[in-house]
């Protein structure tokens, strides 16, 4: 079937937009938010686990996910914090530390980074647990990194599940490709609006201009 000029155009902005589309559905089916995740062993050991960054991105974060819903202090007693500027009434005297750990971040096998979970930032609830953010730190693509956790002592008798170790994108990095995905999928969608308007305004007149000449 030969296509005059204004088909063709409305048959290329329809193949755009579509591709558009399928572009950010797949780029969003693959990008990781979990890079590095370790169940917290419970004994005195170190873990290491290796693991890359699908973007360059400013923060990338080092933290702890409890399953349920802890309390602030309980989060930062069992992570080693003994006091806090910021949260000076502090008191884990009846708490002991049992999953506490220090950390270490290679970069191509050079360090770039050390620390203790007792240096707890932020500690948020999300929809399944409680997330408490120990470092950020930026991480770049074409690299290898490498996370070390040391856990200081046995926890058997625990009373609080284990929770787990992750590397993971900030949510804020996460916040702005959501943003930039939204305006794609907007983008793609006027596009392909333009496609079909093109492609029925062709329709219409074609049928109009038939039914001229028949009626000659």
């Amino acid at each position: 079937m030969n296509l005059t000029k204004a088909p063709k155009i409305g048959v290329l902005f329809l193949a755009l937009g579509l591709g558009i589309l399928l572009g950010v559905a797949v780029w969003f089916e693959t990008d990781r938010e979990i890079l590095a995740d370790v169940p917290m062993p419970m004994r005195a050991t170190t873990v290491k686990q290796q693991f890359t960054v699908d973007h360059d991105a400013p923060i990338y974060t080092l933290e702890v996910k409890f399953d349920g819903a802890i309390s602030d202090a309980d989060a930062r007693c069992l992570l080693g914090t003994k006091d806090s500027e910021l949260h000076p009434d502090l008191d884990c005297r009846a708490i002991a530390p049992v999953f506490e750990f220090t950390w270490e971040l290679r970069q191509d096998g050079q360090i770039v980074g050390s620390g203790s979970s007792a240096r707890v930032g932020t500690v948020r609830k999300s929809n399944d647990g409680t997330e408490a953010m120990v470092v950020g730190f930026p991480a770049r693509t074409k690299h290898q990194y490498e996370i070390a956790l040391k856990f200081n002592q046995d926890a058997p008798n625990a009373k609080t599940a284990p929770p787990r170790v992750r590397v993971k994108v900030d949510s804020f990095v996460r916040e702005d490709r959501f943003i930039v995905g939204a305006v794609l999928d907007w983008v793609a969608l006027a596009v392909c609006l333009a496609g079909v308007i093109i492609l029925s305004v062709q329709f219409f007149r074609q049928r109009f201009l038939r039914r001229g000449q028949e009626s000659k």
